[in-house]
């Protein structure tokens, strides 16, 4: 309190995370660096456990199941015939169906849940080699983690094919903008954006720089759609100055064949897409060889 009577706040000191509170605050708003273990091997085994586990419960069940039913002693035959009697039989002298269910359902319910659970990380891509190795290169950046993982924690992100990542439009980019990503963006920042004032910070310490994804789909698009627009009007005009037949034909499977190939590489189609989109384009040069006379 003041001299004067008034109540004056002191701000709270300011604390610096490290670590995995440094790595998290960076992981929550950027999820192209939220790559995780799969520990896919752990998971199977999990799974295999569970199953092997719930064979032996269901062999002992259909064992007590059969005993019951030829049972000649009270309401043991209605176990198998009556839920009602079988609840009923808890608690009482011969109760081993009702409880060998009963652990059956819960063993069950742990088994679907874990198999649900790979079935959704199945889903779950891999990460990219640009961004993985951005992770990496922070990790052990003096400004960044510096090497702050120890004991077995430091092999964390060490096996490739067992890791995954939250950010999943990797495998909804195209060739060329995988390919932008990874090479391209690197060089660009390297020559020019690390000089640009406007640059938005992952983590402002180690430099680390985010470039909008839209920048990237925009030149993609554009590549693409400048060449879907000349192809078939080159092909249309170098037919036309070809006189031969056979040359013809040899200039129509050249284009396309590069026509399929900027498909499959500018955009994000599928195989029947890119199939259905090449025939046609064929169909419109054989249609102009056929129409214009030699």
């Amino acid at each position: 309190m003041s001299a004067n009577g008034s109540t004056t706040a002191t701000a709270a000191p300011t604390v610096e995370r490290q670590g995995y509170h440094k790595l998290a605050a960076i992981m929550g708003p950027h999820s192209e660096m939220a790559i995780f273990r799969r520990f896919s091997a752990l998971g199977m085994l999990d799974l295999l456990s569970l199953q092997a586990e719930l064979m032996e419960l269901e062999v002992k069940f259909r064992d007590i199941c059969k005993e019951d039913d030829m049972s000649a002693v009270g309401d043991d035959k209605l176990h198998s015939l009556y839920f009602h009697a079988l609840r009923k039989s808890e608690g009482g002298d011969n109760d081993e169906q009702y409880q060998m269910l009963v652990q059956i359902r819960v063993k069950l319910r742990a088994y679907n849940e874990a198999l649900i659970q790979a079935a959704q990380l199945s889903k779950l891509g891999r990460p990219s080699e640009a961004n993985l190795q951005l992770l990496r290169d922070w990790l052990i950046d003096s400004k960044g983690g510096d090497c702050f993982l120890m004991g077995s924690e430091a092999f964390t992100w060490d096996d490739t094919s067992d890791l995954i990542s939250l950010f999943n439009q990797e495998d909804e980019q195209d060739p060329f903008s995988r390919w932008l990503s990874a090479t391209v963006l690197g060089w660009y920042h390297t020559v020019f954006g690390h000089r640009r004032k406007n640059r938005k910070f992952i983590d402002v310490e180690s430099g680390i720089v985010e470039y909008r994804d839209a920048s990237l789909a925009r030149i993609s698009t554009i590549a693409a759609t400048t060449l879907s627009s000349i192809l078939p009007i080159l092909a249309v005009l170098v037919l036309y100055f070809v006189k031969s037949t056979l040359k013809r034909i040899g200039v129509m499977i050249g284009f396309t064949t590069v026509f399929a190939a900027a498909l499959a590489t500018f955009t994000s189609a599928r195989r029947v897409e890119i199939f259905a989109a090449t025939a046609t384009f064929a169909a419109v040069e054989v249609v102009f060889i056929g129409s214009v006379t030699v």
